[in-house]
């Protein structure tokens, strides 16, 4: 009995420090556990606010790009109305110009159609003037009560031709008068000093699949030899509305995002001697703006 009793006080103090260091183990693994999962709670916090903070600031960068741009437009609308505000004077001027000149002729009844017609062409003028934009069928309309008027002041007479490429090609849309002072240039330093009363402008609208092709033909002396009876005030004059169309063009382009082009070709007979000038316009194609 004694050595039975012996036997279980030795194995009593044998458990008991296998307990402790069973307990003390199971104490640091669960420390241990306990530390990795605050590590990884607040790793995981971290990096979420981290990715609000990025969104936060990508959103404000998106923001003041947004408001640079707005403004960047503005300017360039209110650069294009300046542009067109510029071209309604000298157009005025040339017209009113045209009215004097009857009226020292003592031809009032010529005068008195002029005014008509000018009327016409003022309100038409005046209305776009506040758009943006026009139709190509509007711009049309422009075209031919200009040229109508223009055949009036003109003492050697023209004809002129519009043409279309199917009915598509009226709802693309351009600036207002865009194309007139192209016009006004075949008339007074193109047809104006030819020898005969055969002068003629074709205007020609062409629907492609990438935009909006315009040409303006003329069959005058040619830009070299209308150059020598220029003075200095028609140069002036002439130079003014095509240097203004030229910077409206550019002004589009940076407006809208889509291409635009000019080119202006001087045209040659069999005898290599000039006979005309060509104008040609592309726009890329933007039928709802």
């Amino acid at each position: 009995m004694i050595d039975i009793l012996i036997d279980i006080r030795y194995r009593i103090i044998n458990f008991v420090p296998f307990f402790v260091n069973s307990t003390k183990l199971l104490t640091s693994n669960l420390y241990i556990a306990y530390m990795i999962e605050l590590y990884f709670v607040t790793l995981v916090l971290i990096l979420i606010s981290a990715l609000v903070i990025i969104k936060i600031l990508i959103q404000r960068v998106k923001k003041i790009e947004q408001q640079k741009s707005e403004v960047a437009l503005q300017l360039i609308e209110t650069e294009a109305k300046a542009l067109r505000t510029q071209l309604n004077p000298h157009f005025l001027f040339n017209s009113l110009n045209s009215i004097r000149l009857f009226i020292l002729k003592n031809d009032s009844e010529s005068a008195e159609n002029y005014i008509s017609k000018f009327s016409k062409l003022l309100r038409l003028v005046l209305n776009q003037s506040r758009k943006d934009m026009v139709t190509v069928y509007d711009e049309i309309q422009t075209l031919k009560l200009y040229l109508e008027f223009e055949q009036l002041r003109f003492d050697a007479g023209f004809e002129f031709e519009i043409q279309i490429d199917g009915q598509e090609v009226l709802k693309h849309f351009i600036p207002p008068m865009l194309l007139q002072p192209f016009v006004e240039n075949a008339i007074w330093h193109g047809l104006m000093h030819r020898k005969d009363t055969g002068g003629k402008i074709k205007i020609s609208f062409q629907n492609q699949v990438s935009g909006l092709y315009v040409s303006i033909q003329d069959n005058g002396v040619g830009r070299k030899i209308a150059q020598g009876f220029k003075t200095n005030q028609s140069i002036n004059e002439g130079s003014v509305g095509l240097t203004i169309t030229k910077e409206r063009m550019k002004i589009l382009a940076k407006r809208t995002n889509l291409q635009n082009d000019l080119e202006i070709e001087d045209l040659l007979d069999n005898q290599n001697q000039a006979c005309g000038t060509l104008v040609n316009l592309y726009f890329e194609s933007k039928l709802n703006l």
